[in-house]
């Protein structure tokens, strides 16, 4: 079952991952750090005034605090017990070249829920291709590429890949221990995702901000910073919420998807979480504003709008 919603307003930006790094990587430069590719850590040790690392290439650093942001198989998270009984998800994406162009892709994108169980599929339009993958809470490479080209066939997208890969990803939604004294994880290394959307930007961002005025206020009061707690009291319920999203809609995923195929208009609460304009704690309420709209105007055959039985 099919059906397409216009938002009405610029949704999501759509960018190369490798371009963001790059972006982020020579703004931290310009605020004063420094950047020393091809040396991961190899040591890692907490002393009661500071932490040690060693590196690959024999060097060691030492510092007052340390934030771990080395994505979902963190070494800093291992080497410090943090984020133990994260769990995981797998996703498959590639980037491809449509043989018929990118026109009827412009301005639009594909999100798939049948694609895979616990999960979903997607096409997001870049500049000159676009990236179409699955994810879900499988551990099966053979199956979610199935899936994939599966995805493909249904939409009818054909051409080059000009690269393929597949990821791990966390799957949030549990509380966990991001904080061992004076080491602090964050983003993926946290096991903050969204796991129902798969989203990581957002709450890697989020969570480096709470990280960094932390260790601001933790250096002016000379103690260990209060992150753990308010990441218990900020990031933590909100991916809650979304966990239980997550098992809710695939519980009533048919009737659901009949709904909104009948009533598209209850898919602008969840875009809205989407695009950041509300949270999950907001969309309860939304959704049922939703609702009461929806009983007065309908997909009719034809494409035009009419009441509701």
């Amino acid at each position: 079952m099919r059906f397409e919603y216009d938002y009405g307003q610029p949704l999501v930006a759509m960018v190369s991952r490798a371009a963001l790094d790059a972006l982020l990587v020579e703004r931290a430069r310009q605020a004063g750090a420094l950047f020393i590719p091809q040396s991961p850590v190899r040591h890692l040790s907490l002393h009661p005034q500071h932490v040690e690392v060693g590196t690959a290439d024999g060097r060691r650093y030492a510092a007052r605090y340390l934030v771990g942001a080395d994505g979902v198989l963190s070494t800093v998270a291992r080497m410090a017990d943090l984020a133990e009984g994260k769990r995981l998800a797998l996703a498959l994406e590639w980037e491809l070249v449509p043989a018929d162009g990118l026109g009827r892709w412009r301005g639009a994108m594909a999100l798939d829920s049948a694609a895979v169980p616990f999960g979903y599929g997607w096409v997001f339009p870049k500049r000159d291709h676009l990236s179409v993958g699955v994810g879900g809470l499988t551990r099966d490479v053979a199956s979610m590429r199935a899936a994939l080209e599966a995805m493909l066939r249904n939409h009818g997208i054909s051409g080059a890949a000009r690269e393929k890969r597949a990821y791990w990803l966390s799957s949030g939604g549990r509380p966990l221990t991001v904080q061992r004294r004076r080491v602090l994880l964050v983003g993926d290394a946290a096991g903050f995702v969204d796991p129902f959307l798969g989203e990581g930007i957002c709450y890697a961002a989020w969570s480096g901000r709470l990280a960094a005025d932390a260790v601001a206020e933790a250096l002016r009061a000379g103690r260990e910073p209060a992150y753990q707690e308010r990441v218990a009291e900020t990031i933590v319920p909100d991916l809650r919420r979304a966990e239980r999203l997550l098992h809710w809609f695939y519980r009533w995923h048919v009737p659901l998807v009949a709904a909104l195929s009948r009533w598209p208009g209850l898919m602008r609460p969840l875009l809205d979480v989407v695009a950041g304009r509300i949270s999950y704690g907001d969309l309860p309420e939304a959704a049922r504003e939703a609702a009461r709209g929806a009983r007065w105007r309908r997909v009719v055959p034809g494409g035009t709008a009419g009441p509701s039985a």
